[in-house]
C-alpha cells in the first residue's frame, strides 16, 4: 500500500509543478494526471496535501494544455476518459477512451479503463433503469457497454426492446450482428451483419454525393474493412466460400489503402484479417491461393511467424519438401517449442527416407523440450521403419491413454487408430507368425467408433478378420453397402 501512495505521491508533485513550454513533457504530465486520477477514482481522497478537488481540476487544467498541443495524444486521452467517469460524465468518458482506442487498439490502461466505464454505466442502468425514461439512443449506449463487458444477455434484451429507426439503425443492426458473432451464433449474425454493411454503404454512398459527413459518420466509415471482415467471417463458418472471398478480399483491400497512405492503426488487424483469409483457402484446397497470402505476409513483415507455420503446412500439401524444411528451420529459429514444425519437417524426411535427417528432428525437439502426441505419433512410424517395432507400440499406447482421457494435441483421431492398427498387425514372432492380430482387431474397434464408414480401417479389418478365420464377409458388406460403386470393394468381395 506505501508504495502506492508513493507513486501517487510522486505523480502529484509533477501534476503540480509549474513548467514552461520548452519544459512540459506531454507524456509525464499526462502519465502524472492519470496516476492521480486512479488515486481519487479508487479512494475518493486526495493526495498528501492536495484534496481531491484539487486534484481534478489541476488534472483538467494540464490535460486541457496537453489537447492544446496535441490533441490525439493517447495518454492524455486515457487520463481525460477518467476524468469525465469520475465526474460521472458517462458519454464523454466512454466517447473519449474509445479515441484512444482508435489510436492504439492495444493500450494497456485504455483497454482496462473501457471495461470500468462500461461496468459503471451498466451498473447505473441496472439501479436506475426502472425509474428513467431513457431515448432508444441511450439504450443503445448501454447495450454497447453491456457488449464491452460481454454482458451479452443484458445486451439482448436492451436491444430486443428498441424499435431501431434511421437514427439508430447503424448501431443497432452492428451490435446485435457482433454479439451474435462473438458467441458463435453465425446464421444467426448474417442477416444483422449484411443490414449492418447496409448502412456503412449509405453513409458511404452520401460520402460519396459530396455530403458533409458527421465526425460520428466518418468514424463509422473506418470501420469499413471491419464490417467485410465480420460478414466474410461468419460466411466463411457457414460455408458460403465465395461471398466469403469477396468480402475478405474488400476487408484486406480497404487495409491495403491505408498501408498505401500510411495510414494503417494496426498492423495486427491487417494480419489477422489475410491469415484468416489464407486459412480458409487452404482448408478448401486452394493450396496455391492460399501460399500467395503467405508469402504476402512475409513480405510484409519479415520473420512473420503465423505466416511461416501455415506456409509450412501449405506447403506439405503442395509436395514442396523443399519449402517445408526451409519453414522448419524459419519457425524453430523464432518458437523452438513449436512441435508443428518438427511435425511436418519429420513426415518429409521420412516421405524420402532420409532416416538420419528424420532422427535429428526428433533429438532437436527433444532438446527444446516439446511434448506432442502429433510429434510423436510420426515418432513412431521412424521406430516401425527402422525395425523398432516393439518401441513404437510403447508410443501407441502412451498416446492411446492420452486421447482417452481428452489429453491430446492430435486432431484426426481416427488417423492414429488406423496407424496403431497397422503397426500390430504387421509385428511377428521369430517364426513370422502375426501374433497381435487380438489387440490388433481391439484398437480397429476403437477407431470405428470415431468414424464408422472410413474405407482404410475397414480394408485393415477384412485382412484380420481373414487372418483370424473371422468371416470377412461381414466387413465386405459393410463396406459395398457404404461404397457401392468403388471397383476395387466390389472386385474383393
Amino acid at each position: 500500500m506505501a508504495k502506492k501512495d508513493n507513486v501517487s505521491e510522486a505523480a502529484a508533485r509533477v501534476l503540480f509543478t509549474e513548467c514552461d513550454g520548452a519544459h512540459f513533457d506531454l507524456y509525464l504530465n499526462a502519465l502524472s494526471a492519470y496516476l492521480c486520477l486512479l488515486k481519487v477514482y479508487k479512494s475518493d481522497e486526495g493526495i498528501g496535501e492536495f484534496s481531491s478537488e484539487m486534484v481534478i481540476s489541476r488534472a483538467e487544467e494540464v490535460l486541457d494544455r496537453i489537447k492544446d498541443i496535441s490533441e490525439g495524444f493517447i495518454m492524455a486521452l486515457v487520463a481525460r476518459a477518467l476524468l469525465k467517469l469520475i465526474q460521472k460524465d458517462i458519454k464523454t468518458s466512454t466517447e473519449t477512451i474509445i479515441k484512444a482506442l482508435d489510436g492504439n487498439s492495444g493500450n494497456c490502461e485504455a483497454i482496462k479503463l473501457l471495461r470500468i466505464i462500461s461496468s459503471d454505466e451498466v451498473e447505473n442502468f441496472v439501479n436506475t433503469s426502472k425509474d428513467s425514461d431513457m431515448s432508444q439512443k441511450d439504450l443503445l449506449d448501454v447495450a454497447w457497454a453491456c457488449f464491452r463487458i460481454e454482458e451479452y444477455e443484458t445486451a439482448f434484451q436492451i436491444l430486443d426492446s428498441i424499435t431501431s429507426d434511421e437514427e439508430t439503425n447503424y448501431s443497432y443492426y452492428s451490435l446485435y450482428g457482433r454479439i451474435l458473432y462473438n458467441i458463435e451464433k453465425y446464421k444467426e449474425a448474417l442477416p444483422y451483419v449484411e443490414r449492418w454493411l447496409e448502412e456503412m454503404n449509405v453513409i458511404e454512398a452520401r460520402s460519396l454525393s459530396g455530403d458533409s459527413l458527421s465526425d460520428k459518420d466518418k468514424e463509422r466509415l473506418e470501420r469499413k474493412s471491419f464490417c467485410h471482415f465480420i460478414l466474410a467471417s461468419c460466411q466463411d463458418e457457414l460455408g458460403i466460400i465465395a461471398q466469403a472471398k469477396e468480402h475478405y478480399d474488400i476487408a484486406i483491400s480497404e487495409l491495403k489503402k491505408d498501408v498505401s497512405n500510411n495510414r494503417l492503426k494496426d498492423i495486427n488487424e491487417f494480419l489477422y484479417y489475410q491469415e484468416s483469409y489464407g486459412k480458409m483457402l487452404h482448408r478448401c484446397g486452394e493450396y496455391e491461393d492460399a501460399m500467395k497470402v503467405w508469402n504476402g505476409m512475409i513480405d510484409f513483415v519479415d520473420g512473420c511467424v503465423p505466416a511461416f507455420i501455415h506456409r509450412q503446412e501449405t506447403a506439405y500439401k503442395m509436395y514442396d519438401a523443399r519449402l517445408v524444411i526451409d519453414d522448419y528451420y524459419n519457425i524453430i529459429r523464432h518458437v523452438p517449442d513449436y512441435a508443428g514444425a518438427y511435425v511436418y519437417a519429420a513426415r518429409v524426411f521420412l516421405i524420402y527416407e532420409h532416416m538420419d535427417d528424420a532422427k535429428s528432428v526428433f533429438e532437436k525437439a527433444d532438446a527444446e523440450g516439446v511434448v506432442s502426441d502429433r510429434l510423436n505419433l510420426v515418432r513412431a512410424d521412424y521406430l516401425n521403419r527402422t525395425g523398432n517395432r516393439l518401441k513404437a507400440l510403447d508410443i501407441y499406447k502412451e498416446i492411446q491413454s492420452h486421447i482417452e482421457s481428452e489429453d491430446t494435441d492430435i486432431e484426426e483421431i481416427t488417423g492414429f487408430y488406423i496407424d496403431y492398427t497397422s503397426s500390430l498387425m504387421n509385428i511377428r514372432d521369430e517364426d513370422g507368425k502375426r501374433y497381435l492380430l487380438e489387440e490388433a482387431l481391439a484398437v480397429a474397434e476403437k477407431g470405428r467408433k470415431e468414424d464408422p464408414e472410413n474405407k482404410d480401417l475397414l480394408w485393415r479389418l477384412t485382412d484380420i478378420y481373414e487372418w483370424t478365420d473371422r468371416n470377412a464377409e461381414e466387413i465386405y458388406s459393410v463396406m459395398k453397402d457404404i461404397y457401392p460403386d468403388d471397383g476395387d470393394v466390389i472386385f474383393e468381395h
